[in-house]
């Protein structure tokens, strides 16, 4: 999973260690399912053994991991986004129509009529469906930057 890794540089001033840094190379692409893995259990596994007891304080970075915790950021905030659209959508038809009716019906229906497509195209949830579109472009770019 780790292809290389290099030796850890310290920072620091006036004699004191105030920074610790080493750079951890996957063995796949940024986009590869095995270093999803590797930054997986860098988080969840080896941060709270080093920060265990001893102070330190263990951060991730790299493309990888922005685009992992903004991709949980979103996924958490959909439901929300999801709302704030369809309460939007009500208020409008509301006013446009002068009618409750047909606001609420497209409130009930448009959703729902959602629910079913991401049912039928992808076999889940949105939250599933969150998850197969990061596949699918992981997928789409590995295809592109591999030749042949």
């Amino acid at each position: 999973m780790v292809r290389v890794t290099t030796p850890v540089v310290i920072a620091g001033h006036g004699g004191t260690t105030d920074v610790e840094t080493a750079d951890v190379y996957p063995v796949g692409s940024p986009q590869a399912a095995s270093t999803s893995t590797l930054l997986s259990t860098l988080a969840k596994q080896r941060r709270p053994a080093a920060s265990r007891g001893s102070g330190v304080q263990l951060l991730i970075g790299g493309q990888t991991a922005i685009f992992a915790d903004f991709s949980s950021v979103l996924t958490s905030k959909l439901p929300l986004f999801i709302g704030v659209v369809v309460l939007l959508s009500f208020l409008l038809l509301t006013a446009v129509f002068r009618s409750l009716l047909i606001p609420a019906m497209a409130a009930v229906m448009k959703p729902a009529h959602g629910r079913r497509i991401v049912r039928r195209d992808h076999g889940g949830l949105p939250m599933g469906l969150a998850r197969q579109l990061v596949r699918d472009r992981q997928e789409r770019t590995n295809r592109s930057v591999r030749p042949g």
